[in-house]
Parts: C-alpha cells; structure tokens; sequence
C-alpha cells in the first residue's frame, strides 16, 4: 500500500508538476537537485496552466486513473489563496501596510472544452487581482480515482481509490522561492457498480486453505498449552 501511493505520488508529479524531473524521485543526501519553486509571477501561472492541462487530458496517462463522478467526465479543480488581510511592501523607502490576518479565497477552474486553459486572465475576469507580497500559500485541488489490480490474489480483489491531489504553493517565508509540493492523499474505496473477478487458481486457493487451516490448529493448540502450563504453575505456587 505504501509503494503503491508512493508510485502513484511520482506518476502525479510527472503529470501535474511544471519542472518535475526523475532526479527528484531518489531521497539522497545531499540532494540531487535543488527544490521545487518558482521564481518568476509568468512561471506560477504556467506552472497552474500545466497542471490543468494535465489534468484535462488525464485520458492520455498510462495510468488507469478517472475524474472523481459516476460518468467519468472532468470534475473542476478548486483552486485556494491564503492571504495576509494587508500586506504592501515598498521596499524603495521601507516602508508597509500589514495586517497578520489570513484570508482564504477559493474558486473553481472551469474549463472550456477544446480550449486552452490561461489561468491569469481566468482569474482576473473573476475578479482576483493576486498580490504575491501578501500571498501566504496557494493550493489547486482535484480528486483522481484508480484501481489496483497488483493487489488482487486468489481471494483478494482488486482494490479501489481515490487520490486528493494538492498542490501546494508556499509563499510563507517571503524570500522569492514559492516553494512547488505535490501531495496525494489515498482513501480505500469500496468497489461497486459492475465488476467481474474471475480465478482459474484451484491449486492456490486449496494451498492457501490448508495453510490457514494449519495456521489455526497451531495457534489452538498453543492456547491450550500455555493455558495448562499456567494452570500447574498455580498449582505447584499452592504446594510450595
């Protein structure tokens, strides 16, 4: 299970991450590479275009993953700021206007058929104007179904899915590197509508049996003997 969200995590870093490379798939120390950020107001908006655009043609991924409803058709991401109340910074002759308060802000990405997605004028028309000086974080969140057929076995099914995919803009240190993190949080679905499981494996599923069956009688049996190992202890603890 944990290989599995692990795998699923890098496969949604390739698809959904503007500037993921293998490099960053190793945990080595030092690191290969540098983090994940972006620099630049342009790159922020093209890193949320390609996320979208990635996720409009989840269709064209190896992976066999779905939009999270019943017909299959693409759900709207919801795209979260997290600003400070007030924060204006003129660095040109020291000055600011700051309140601590933090302002959550969210809409839906509605994308339009066969057409590209710009996320700086979607989010302009709709009023929001994003101020990266007092921008704490952002977040773009979509949900993604799958099924693991690796897990199933002679008595186990396949298991079901869905993925919380966040992506994660942190801006809180202020520094000029937004942070880029891609998290995907797994919750175990129960499979339903139509399915078929079908196992040909007699030979396994007899094995398998008698293993569990063996299992048990061992497991029994040893019960009964510490139990009466325990009952003579008692018993010799009375006479002495």
């Amino acid at each position: 299970h944990v290989n599995y969200t692990w795998d699923n995590r890098i496969s949604f870093s390739h698809l959904f991450l503007l500037g993921w490379d293998s490099t960053r798939e190793i945990n080595a120390y030092p690191p290969g590479a540098g983090p994940l950020a972006v620099y630049k107001i342009d790159e922020f908006y093209n890193t949320l275009d390609y996320a979208i655009a990635g996720y409009s043609n989840i269709s064209n991924a190896i992976g066999p993953y779905s939009y999270n409803n019943e017909d299959n058709n693409m759900t709207d991401p919801v795209f979260c700021m997290f600003n400070y109340k007030e924060g204006i910074i003129n660095g040109f002759n020291e000055s600011y206007e700051f309140n601590s308060e933090i302002v959550e802000t969210c809409l839906n990405f509605s994308k339009v058929e066969n057409e590209d997605f710009n996320s700086e004028t979607y989010l302009k028309e709709a009023g929001l104007n994003i101020s990266f000086s007092a921008l704490v974080r952002a977040k773009l969140k979509f949900a993604i179904k799958t099924i693991n057929f690796r897990a199933a076995g002679p008595i186990t099914p396949p298991d079901c899915y869905r993925f919380d995919v966040e992506i994660i803009f942190d801006n809180e240190d202020h520094d000029g590197q937004m942070s880029l993190i891609l998290e995907a949080e797994p919750y175990k679905l129960q499979c339903k509508g139509d399915k078929e499981y079908t196992t040909d494996n007699q030979i396994d599923q007899i094995l398998r049996s008698i293993l569990n069956i063996l299992v048990i009688f061992i497991c029994a049996a040893s019960f009964v003997l510490c139990s009466r190992a325990i009952y003579r202890s008692q018993l010799l603890k009375e006479l002495t």
